[in-house]
């Protein structure tokens, strides 16, 4: 028996106020130790340990590092607070070293998930969770789930079209169901998967609907439709060119309705998933230090589409300058980076080849991840050459 929307919701609010907040304990590995088994130990799961320590759960422990354990406490977190400074880093663990998840602005409105003092673990208003240091917080008090919430960041405004609507954990008909929408239901897209739509509602809960049960989407081919056509279409129109170039065609003709997608294939495919991949974040906004789909700066976005395919690059445009084969503008191919040198000497601005003289790169003028043109005159004489990693 699914939960109605009503229930979920009580539900949802009972577990955000009778919970007690979290604190940090402390373990010091030993040898045979695993992330799960410790995990497992304290009644936590490994993504929530990994979480509190800032790293993956698939981390590999060594013995003697200490790690932190949430323990149950009755003051520390479960209270709300405001940044008290400009250009703020949030990142992703509680350290100086730790990777910039994205750049907050002072009096940005924020929660406290666990509070060790020197450093914070907290959720922003559109979900992103993250580290700041507990200097650049005031201002606190309690909070408990709104009943009028706006996401900071979405995509568009809608409505769910039609009755009993599942709104799942996943993007998939095989995936959990947490509760069931009606009609005319307000809803925020925040994202979109292939067929699937994340959806958050105004008080704040998150999960992923159909899309043909959402009114700006309904009715509309299916996203495997219209690839399929796409590729239809590139197909006719390509079939005296080589199989790159019509990976290319397809690309361009659908790359509106591309969805988040990785391959680990080496060659013309994973030129294609990085391409497809950089596609699904245009527009997102120019944010420097940004490394998520929050916001990107130009090396954290190749950074962050290349990681998604399994290519690790350095973090800076002209450390990653430093890496990958060199390639000449006239040898350029799809999926290779191109390197420029624009307001300090150097590799100074990176972005993606996409094919026909065109990349596609976080700018920092555009204020967005936006395409762009080698023969443009600015690109043009600031182009340093490119690198190739596949």
């Amino acid at each position: 028996m699914y939960f109605n929307r009503t229930t979920y919701f009580l539900c949802f609010l009972f577990a955000f106020c009778v919970i007690s907040p979290v604190l940090a304990d402390e373990y010091t590995v030993k040898s045979g130790d695993v992330l799960s088994v410790i995990a497992d130990h304290y009644g936590l799961t490994s993504e929530d340990l990994a979480r509190a320590n800032g790293f993956s759960s698939d981390h590999v422990l060594m013995p003697g590092d200490v790690i932190y354990i949430p323990v149950q406490n009755n003051s520390s977190s479960g209270y709300s607070a405001t940044v008290n400074a400009s250009d703020v880093n949030l990142r992703s663990g509680p350290s100086l070293q730790d990777g910039i998840i994205c750049v907050l602005n002072k009096g940005e409105q924020v929660s406290i998930i666990e509070d060790r003092g020197q450093w914070c673990y907290i959720r922003l208003s559109d979900g992103y969770e993250g580290w700041i240091k507990g200097d650049f917080l005031g201002g606190s008090s309690s909070s408990v789930p709104s009943s009028s919430y706006t996401p900071k960041h979405y995509i568009k405004k809608s409505y769910i079209y039609g009755e009993e609507i599942n709104v799942r954990k996943k993007p998939s008909f095989d995936s959990g169901i947490l509760f069931t929408v009606s009609n005319n239901e307000k809803i925020y897209v925040l994202d979109r998967r292939g067929d699937w739509i994340y959806v958050a509602f105004s008080d704040g809960v998150k999960g992923w609907i159909y899309y043909d049960y959402i009114e700006c989407y309904a009715g509309q081919p299916s996203t495997e439709k219209k690839q399929a056509k796409a590729l239809q279409v590139s197909q006719k129109e390509t079939q005296s060119t080589s199989s790159s170039q019509q990976v290319e065609a397809t690309i361009f003709s659908s790359h509106q309705n591309i969805h988040y997608t990785t391959l680990s294939s080496r060659g013309s495919g994973l030129a294609a998933s990085v391409v497809q991949l950089a596609y699904s974040f245009l527009g997102v906004p120019y944010v420097w230090g940004g490394t998520t789909p929050r916001g990107f700066d130009c090396s954290g976005f190749v950074q962050t589409v290349f990681a998604l395919n399994g290519i690790k690059l350095k973090r800076m445009a002209d450390e990653q300058f430093t890496e990958g084969t060199p390639v000449k503008r006239e040898d350029l191919r799809l999926g290779d980076l191109v390197f420029f040198t624009t307001y300090i000497y150097g590799a100074s601005h990176v972005g993606i080849y996409i094919g026909e003289s065109r990349f596609i790169h976080a700018s920092s003028s555009g204020g967005c991840v936006k395409i762009s043109s080698l023969s443009d005159d600015y690109y043009k004489v600031r182009f340093l050459g490119g690198r190739r990693f596949f």
